[in-house]
């Protein structure tokens, strides 16, 4: 019985690369390969209110146009770097919900059932991943301004094309994250689509509601402070498989950091099957 191939993968709200890796997740998925998303927030230091960012200029930019125009991806840039924790929250609260929706409905058919949200939380292992505007925003490249963005581990221009090592083991997540991901989609839509602000919580309400997901279960986990605290796991997750940097992907003991050719992704595809 042949095994479906999963790749996990780890994303910031902020991280103009992880936006264009939707491109590259499509192409895995197209290729019959479960994607895990895992959030990451990479700029911690990056408090309520964002920071404030410069023109956003250079062959960093040059790089993520062509890339976004090539995946049909619109950009806009705002002249602030965001606060994604947030969002990373709302992402995690989501996912582990869709994962509870699963375990119930496998429940419903099995008759067994886990319904300790502790245990689809923990299930769910969805956090955080992050990267940043390309001077925040990403994991790849830098010039002066996208220096300041990223606080990434790898900072060359070189990056632009990633790198892979060899990081064994991979995180737990769910494929069933169908509103997570619906969400996840309209969040990176709204911030480097539509320049919208991706701290406004009533943004981030609004979304939840249009992917199909409850609101005030959003709310709750960020009043209780369960959403941040979805999203710490997720950051030791990362930890623990050698993600430093975003948009990253581990599966098969290989770990794969920036944002390669779409060519290289459909090769990957293919070796994962």
């Amino acid at each position: 019985m042949s095994v479906t191939p999963t790749v996990d993968h780890w994303f910031d709200f902020l991280c103009p690369f992880c936006y264009l890796a939707q491109d590259r997740n499509r192409v895995l998925r197209e290729h019959g390969v479960v994607v895990l998303e895992h959030p990451l927030q990479i700029h911690p230091e990056i408090g309520p209110g964002g920071t404030a960012v410069g023109p956003r200029v250079g062959p960093t930019y040059d790089f993520l146009a062509s890339e976004a125009e090539a995946a049909g991806l619109p950009l806009t840039w705002t002249d602030r770097i965001a606060y994604s924790l947030p969002a990373l929250g709302a992402y995690a609260t989501l996912a582990a919900a869709d994962t509870a929706a699963a375990h119930t409905d496998a429940a419903a058919d099995t008759g067994t059932a886990d319904t300790t949200a502790a245990a689809h939380t923990d299930a769910a292992g969805h956090g955080v991943v992050a990267g940043t505007d390309a001077a925040a925003d990403a994991t790849v490249g830098a010039d002066a301004t996208a220096a300041a963005d990223t606080g990434t581990a790898d900072t060359t221009a070189g990056a632009d094309t990633g790198t892979a090592d060899t990081t064994a083991g991979a995180g737990t997540g769910t494929a069933d994250t169908t509103v997570a991901d619906r969400f996840a989609a309209s969040v990176f839509n709204a911030y480097f689509g539509e320049g919208k602000d991706l701290e406004s919580r009533d943004l981030l309400l609004a979304l939840t509601e249009a992917a199909g997901g409850d609101p005030e279960i959003v709310r709750a986990a960020w009043e209780s402070g369960e959403a941040d605290r979805a999203v710490g796991k997720s950051a030791i997750l990362a930890y623990e498989n050698g993600v430093q940097g975003t948009p990253a992907w581990v599966a098969g003991g290989q770990s794969v950091s920036g944002l390669r050719p779409r060519a290289w992704f459909e090769n990957w595809a293919k070796s994962l099957a």
